[in-house]
């Protein structure tokens, strides 16, 4: 974009507006010229003047005949001119036409000081045709005489809110209120949401005379005064019906006006209203420029404040000689010798003195600093009030600066105001002058240009070529079902395809552009899906036979099958959340509960599913039916047992643990961004299997095999392959109850007689009991042998610190007390279980959270837990790593978990109690 100012200069200013802290700015009566580089259909400018109005002058290019020969010739052409109050310069001034594009704009600041504006001018600011649509729009609606009339809210009928006392109206939206376009949204006035009410009052309404005022909540004040043209006539306010003919008015009065009775008969109205700017008589040749001052400071400004301030904090201030540098170079390098005020790295001097004079009778303090170069600067400090002592002595600190409101001469202002806090809390203002400017004062009215955004006439047109918000709104929505309502698709499986490609090519003749040859190709394209995983590798052929695939095939032959990852599950399934351990691992690995046992598979893509399940009929493809099932075999039948137990398996939908990237850039961009469809983040599903599978025996070692069930509507038996396999084996107990409560080992009458609860001496000093401490409070501190000897921090405070040694075995759930050696203080207690109350592959921050203790029914924040790696030993101690349990009754709560497809949730919770004096 191109500029240009005339006919004075203009200059890239500091006068902060919006945000912004640049502008161009201008003098009164020079224009500001911008040429948009293509034509535009839109354009916005953020202004601010000093002066009553900006003149905004908006020009189209036309061609025009050029008398000269056949070369085009253009000029330029007005559109529109808008003349702007500065009052309303609080948003952008704008242009909107796709019929006529622009390419040039005008911006002028007029009404300087008391200049008045023309009538022309003010007609075209749009205020007071707005001004007499408002008035027309009251004496239509019988309501210009109304002692009071609220313009919004406006309310629809009662009942359509229930509200604290009964039924209350409800608001209507903004657009359908009576005075929306003629007041509400309208050059008088702009709403706000944050409005809460706007009121029409008649504050005096005489034969001759009514006065009224639109005022709202936020402040909003604004008056009108209407009276006969005569000032005698006598007048019925209320029987006017129209008002028309507003036009401007000479000094005396801003406009006039005729009125429409009831009768038909009209009336001259004249008026003056705070909406319009006032008019003058002043004759222009008698005028002085009026002086304007920035109300932003120079950047000197708050580092002279924070250097004087500096020289209170060192009690410097009155220092009749002190050496800034080099000797205090340290104390005042940031606040003077490198800053705004100075800049020794510049001027290189050996030596800046400062020295100061106080006259303690007569009150200014005069401070004088030179580096005996060229630098020489004064201050003078005195109180606002001449002849009033300052006592420079009780200053502890100078809080704000301002410029001094008296000086308003132009040019840069050197004196200033400062705040100065005594010591005994009081506050004084004092009046300074310094070598440093601390503002700026012009002559005349400036107009600043801010900003200019526009829309050229391609641009609209793509943007018109884009969807609506309601499509884009229903496109989001579709995409966003989509990802909550399906899993992602594969091929039908064992299913012939094809896809057919048309081509056509036309040829058109150069000179006349006639179409002539039309030539036409068509090309096929086919492929032959397998079955899902199971019958992926292994598929039937013609004639009933067997084909394998040439990939797997060539990897069997070098003995590398394994290396096929879609021959069976195991790629596909989500390990450490299986459970029992799909992988086969039985160490450290919590047996399953022989009674009500289950098996189940997550995971880690969700399109499995769709490989085990039944594809219905399809133009001419045969029905499918898959389906995932599992056999648990015993590796040591007894004779006679009965056939393996085989189990479909049970799918079930989900939230995903992981989120795909799919959904990650669609979750960031309604989050993060700032989305142009409003909708919800997406919560994709995603499926997990499990089996309810019989009763099984007791600590006995088991296999599950799992299989792919396939066939085909015209195959006689299904092809069964298996997918995967796994040991597990089951625990010695039914449940989760069973195992925790076996610490009651006899119980009469509900009564616990005799548990497996024990006592353990342990013997350490002070630095066995320190070391303990570290190990609880922080793993990582303990010594380095410690760390090499026991890597899991249990064994590392078990053995390696306490050397509890070897406890025999446990045969129950069991709670062992650690009593410190010859004292009553325990130290903790350990449960114990011969298997792991959790799955072990369970995070560490979800099983410390599964035992928690409560000492005589006080919190269970008092007491932490940590576990061993085979979750089935839990040491319980102090939080604060005090060492130190006190008696009571113990109250242990078990919690058994497992991952639901979302998250470890609480399955079963038991409890243990007993006392200890």
């Amino acid at each position: 974009m191109l500029y240009r100012i005339g006919p004075n200069a203009g200059a890239i200013r500091r006068e902060p507006m919006h945000k912004l802290q640049n502008g161009l700015c201008v003098d009164e009566e020079t224009t500001i010229r911008l040429l948009l580089p293509e034509p535009t259909v839109w354009a916005e400018l953020l202004l601010h003047t000093e002066g009553q109005a900006v003149e905004v002058t908006w020009y189209a290019r036309v061609l025009i005949k050029n008398p000269h020969g056949n070369a085009p010739l253009y000029t330029w052409q007005v559109v529109k001119t808008d003349l702007v109050l500065a009052t309303k310069l609080d948003q952008p001034v704008a242009y909107e036409d796709p019929a006529r594009p622009i390419l040039r704009i005008d911006v002028r600041g007029v009404g300087c000081g008391n200049k008045p504006i023309t009538p022309e001018a003010l007609i075209a600011s749009g205020q007071l045709t707005a001004l007499g649509r408002f008035l027309d729009a009251l004496a239509q609606n019988r309501q210009l005489a109304n002692p009071m009339t609220t313009i919004y809210p406006e309310l629809l009928p009662p009942g359509c809110l229930w509200g604290m006392f009964g039924f209350r109206a409800q608001p209507k939206p903004i657009e359908q209120h009576t005075y929306y376009s003629t007041f509400l949204n309208s050059p008088l006035y702009t709403w706000a949401p944050t409005t809460e009410w706007v009121r029409y009052e008649v504050a005096s309404a005489t034969q001759t005379t009514l006065r009224f005022t639109i005022t709202d909540s936020a402040g909003f004040r604004q008056s009108v005064e209407l009276h006969p043209a005569d000032k005698r006539a006598i007048t019925d306010w209320s029987r006017i019906r129209n008002v028309r003919n507003v036009t401007p008015a000479p000094a005396g009065a801003e406009f006039t006006a005729e009125a429409v009775l009831d009768d038909g008969s009209a009336r001259q109205l004249s008026g003056r209203s705070s909406f319009l700017p006032p008019p003058t008589a002043l004759d222009s040749r008698d005028e002085k420029p009026p002086i304007h001052c920035s109300p932003e400071l120079t950047e000197r400004a708050p580092a002279l404040l924070k250097f004087l301030d500096r020289l209170v904090q060192n009690s410097h201030l009155l220092e009749k000689e002190l050496q800034l540098h080099p000797k205090n170079h340290d104390l005042y390098e940031e606040s003077f010798l490198i800053s705004p005020l100075y800049d020794l790295k510049q001027t290189k001097a050996q030596q800046v003195l400062y020295q100061a004079a106080w006259d303690k009778e007569l009150g200014p303090l005069v401070i004088r600093i030179r580096d005996f170069l060229e630098y020489d600067c004064i201050i003078r400090l005195s109180h606002t009030k001449v002849g009033t002592r300052v006592p420079f002595d009780e200053i502890v600190s100078f809080v704000q600066i301002q410029r001094d409101p008296d000086s308003t001469g132009p040019g840069e202002v050197y004196d200033f105001l400062i705040l100065a806090r005594l010591r005994n809390g009081t506050e004084m203002w004092l009046r300074g002058r310094s070598c440093y400017p601390i503002g700026e004062c012009h002559v005349g009215c400036r107009t600043c240009l801010y900003r200019v955004c526009y829309e050229t006439v391609k641009d609209a047109q793509h943007n018109d070529s884009i969807p609506t918000d309601e499509e884009v709104e229903d496109a989001a929505e579709v995409m966003v079902a989509g990802l909550e309502g399906s899993i992602q698709p594969i091929w039908r499986p064992d299913t012939y395809f094809a896809v057919r490609f048309v081509t056509r090519d036309i040829a058109t003749r150069y000179d006349d552009a006639q179409e002539g040859g039309n030539y036409q190709r068509s090309f096929v394209v086919g492929w032959r899906t397998t079955g899902p995983l199971g019958h992926f590798h292994k598929y039937p052929g013609s004639g009933g036979t067997t084909e394998t695939l040439a990939a797997f095939a060539a990897l069997e032959a070098a003995g590398r099958a394994d290396e096929f990852k879609s021959a069976n599950l195991q790629h596909y399934l989500d390990l450490p959340r299986c459970y029992p351990n799909a992988d086969g691992r039985l160490t450290a690995a919590k047996p399953l509960f022989y009674v009500q046992p289950r098996l189940d598979l997550f995971y880690l893509k969700p399109y499995v599913y769709e490989m085990y399940r039944d594809w219905d009929a399809y133009n001419g493809a045969e029905k499918i039916w898959s389906a995932l099932q599992v056999a648990i075999l015993d590796p040591a039948p007894a004779p006679g047992a009965a056939t393996p137990t085989i189990v479909d398996g049970e799918w079930q939908e989900t939230t995903p643990a992981t989120t795909t990237p799919e959904v990650v850039v669609v979750d960031d961009m309604i989050t993060n961004g700032e989305p142009c469809a409003d909708v919800p983040p997406p919560e994709p599903i995603d499926v997990f299997t499990t089996f309810p599978i019989p009763q099984l025996e007791p600590l006995k070692l088991y296999t599950a095999v799992f299989s792919n069930v396939f066939r085909r509507d015209s195959a006689a038996q299904p092809s069964i392959r298996e997918v995967h396999r796994y040991v597990f084996q089951t625990s010695r107990y039914a449940s989760f109850s069973e195992q925790v409560r076996s610490w009651i080992l006899k119980a009469e009458a509900g009564v616990v007689v005799r548990s497996a609860v024990y006592e353990v001496e342990v013997e350490a000093d002070a630095m066995a009991l320190a070391a303990a401490v570290a190990v609880l409070a922080d793993p990582a501190t303990s010594s380095d042998d410690l760390k090499q000897r026991f890597a899991d921090p249990f064994d590392r405070l078990m053995d390696g610190i306490l050397k509890v040694g070897a406890l025999a075995p446990a045969a129950t759930t069991e709670f062992n007390i650690f009593r410190l050696k010859g004292s009553a203080r325990v130290l903790g207690i350990l449960v114990r279980n011969p298997e792991p109350f959790n799955d072990p592959k369970i995070p560490a921050s979800e099983l410390e959270q599964t035992l928690t203790l409560s000492l005589s029914g006080g919190p269970t924040t008092d007491y932490r837990a940590l576990l061993a790696r085979d979750a089935a030993s839990v040491f319980v101690t102090n939080s604060d790593e005090s060492l130190n349990v006190p008696a009571g009754t113990y109250h242990f709560t078990f919690r058994y978990l497992r991952w639901d497809g979302v998250d470890y949730v609480n399955e079963a919770t038991e409890t243990a109690e007993f006392d200890r004096s």
